[in-house]
């Protein structure tokens, strides 16, 4: 929960950052409606995330320099191109900034105008472990089952439990918790399998755990 208080306040100060930074270039930068667009300004370790300069009416006309750095240190840049969109994998998670520098084909400074924003990236989820809160189970006594999970998002999580008798499905309950109680109404044995998704997420599931 501290994790995600702190993540929540630099986040809200990214914004507020990008905010200000934007309504001060409109007022004195060369292009008034340059505007930087992602596919996603969250993103987990692995995808792509497609950067491009939008609101420039001749494109032609300008050169376009692209910067990314995490930690304040520069991990990926290119040399003054005619390129005003790219694709950046993301290798390790974190807070990246990016920053578009801009000047006119025939200008002699180091950049006429740039624009700056950020995006952030998560590890997957992983399923840590499986817990029943006791070492013996009872036909009509209820259990409880407990997923522990690591890395994700800050977003919700949705949690799958499938509960199987021999080869047969006999129950399957999704939440938000991660928590799980279950009542057998017969001997024998069970097999729980628990499937995790980040909200985020594209994929079907993101982990499962037998």
């Amino acid at each position: 929960m501290q994790d995600k208080i702190s993540f929540k306040i630099a986040d809200a100060v990214y914004k507020y950052y990008e905010a200000y930074e934007g309504n001060k270039r409109k007022a004195f930068g060369l292009i008034n409606n340059l505007e930087l667009k992602m596919t996603n300004r969250y993103a987990f370790v692995g995808q792509a995330v497609e950067l491009k300069l939008d609101g420039i009416e001749n494109y032609d006309n300008y050169l376009y320099k692209l910067e990314v750095k995490k930690d304040n240190k520069t991990v990926y840049s290119t040399e003054y191109v005619n390129e005003f969109k790219n694709n950046y994998s993301v290798n390790e998670d974190g807070i990246y900034d990016v920053t578009y520098y801009i000047k006119q084909k025939d200008s002699e400074n180091e950049y006429d105008d740039k624009i700056s924003g950020n995006f952030i990236a998560f590890k997957l989820p992983e399923i840590k472990n499986l817990t029943i809160d006791t070492q013996k189970v009872y036909v009509d006594k209820p259990i409880i089952i407990k997923a522990d999970k690591e890395n994700g998002s800050y977003e919700l999580m949705d949690y799958t439990f499938e509960i199987y008798s021999e080869q047969n499905l006999i129950a399957s309950v999704s939440n938000n918790e991660g928590v799980l109680q279950y009542t057998p109404k017969s001997e024998g044995e069970y097999r729980v399998i628990c499937y995790i998704k980040d909200k985020l997420s594209d994929s079907q599931f993101d982990d499962k755990k037998k």
